[in-house]
């Protein structure tokens, strides 16, 4: 397998995202780079690696979230009573009047003879068959209520069905499983190959059905989201396609020897360091900001040390958070005497972050001054 050192690790995926951002800077394909790997389920589909996955919601409506929780509710109620029906045999046959506890019960099952348990077995799987419909259907609502709760985890502002659109345009993901549940008919699919994708609309009535459909990532872009080096890879072919190969940028720069962490890109002909801060939850309540807040100035405070004159810190707040962890950042790095020539922080938007790298590569190849915020 590949590694980061290998010289074409992830570049082909990395190149797609490339030529995406420079002819459509607003593709939703983009935004994928603002998500925090850990944020998306880990698969074990293949022997050897972990997929990580993405999840698309369909067909949300009161209607089929109340079917949902009549499927998962059958699960229990079926269980418990095919569950019933077998203990109450059980106690029937070994004329006991009280089946959990007791020395009765625990004498009883020791002395079982090898015929008679394997009659009982018999017995438990004609009563719960896998084939039983109900309890499929409540797996099947489990599986579609698992994934409605890891896509709530994605911000809001994302076009998720865009997000997939192009990412499946660029070959970045392909579909591995369908889930669906309608709620007029209570009919139910479930899909897995690379061709899961499914109708949005269900195949006995017609009507819209709720539906999860999950995709998993290409190898190598796989590899780089479970290191979260996708951001930085990008933004380092993004400036050096862009200015032609005169600034060349480092990904993970060590900065004295690794002791005091590295810069995620570095551009040593501008002194420019990046800072690729994706948040688990950006989402955040005022106390994480503060966090946030403070490891970011502690990085630029190393940043700083290392030689940087320049800084651009990306996260994946919405633009009013950044804002907010701007202002104190940049209060506090005055307070310390810290200053930067050029401080600039982007909040999840591609054309921000864009404008930004457009304007270091013009003041990197042309020698120009950067124009105030």
């Amino acid at each position: 397998m590949a590694t980061l050192s290998s010289p074409h690790f992830g570049e082909d995926a990395i190149e797609r995202l490339v030529e995406e951002a420079i002819s459509r800077p607003s593709a939703a394909a983009l935004h994928i780079m603002m998500v925090n790997f850990n944020s998306l389920p880990l698969l074990s589909l293949f022997p050897d690696r972990k997929c990580l996955a993405l999840i698309e919601v369909k067909g949300q409506n009161e209607d089929s979230l109340k079917a949902l929780t009549r499927a998962k509710s059958k699960l229990a109620t079926v269980f418990l009573e095919k569950f019933g029906k077998i203990l109450s045999q059980v106690q029937a046959a070994a004329n006991i009047p009280q089946l959990f506890g007791g020395k009765a019960m625990q004498d009883f099952l020791r002395n079982l003879s090898p015929d008679m348990l394997q009659q009982i077995t018999k017995y438990q799987m004609n009563q719960i068959s896998l084939v039983d419909r109900e309890i499929i259907e409540a797996i099947v609502g489990i599986f579609i209520d698992s994934g409605i709760a890891i896509a709530k985890n994605y911000p809001e502002s994302f076009d998720m069905s865009q997000i997939v659109k192009d990412l499946m345009s660029l070959r970045l993901i392909k579909p591995e499983f369908m889930i669906s549940l309608c709620h007029k008919c209570g009919n139910y699919q479930f899909m897995m190959s690379a061709y899961a994708m499914g109708d949005d609309k269900c195949g006995f009535c017609s009507e819209p059905h709720l539906l999860v459909r999950i995709y998993v990532f290409d190898e190598y872009f796989n590899e780089l989201k479970l290191q979260n080096l996708d951001l930085p890879l990008f933004i380092k072919r993004y400036i050096e396609k862009m200015s032609a190969g005169i600034l060349q940028a480092e990904v993970s720069r060590k900065i004295n020897h690794g002791e005091k962490g590295e810069f995620d890109v570095f551009i040593d002909k501008t002194k420019l360091g990046i800072e690729c801060k994706v948040l688990l939850h950006p989402n955040v309540p005022g106390t994480k900001l503060d966090s946030t807040a403070g490891e970011l100035l502690d990085q630029l405070s190393r940043y700083s040390e290392a030689g940087a004159r320049r800084a651009i810190v990306v996260t994946n707040l919405d633009e009013k958070d950044s804002g907010r962890v701007e202002a104190k950042v940049t209060e506090t790095l005055l307070q310390k005497g810290i200053v930067f020539e050029h401080l600039r922080f982007c909040y999840r938007s591609f054309d921000d972050l864009l404008g930004s790298l457009n304007e270091e590569i013009r003041l990197g190849t042309i020698g120009g001054k950067m124009e105030p915020r």
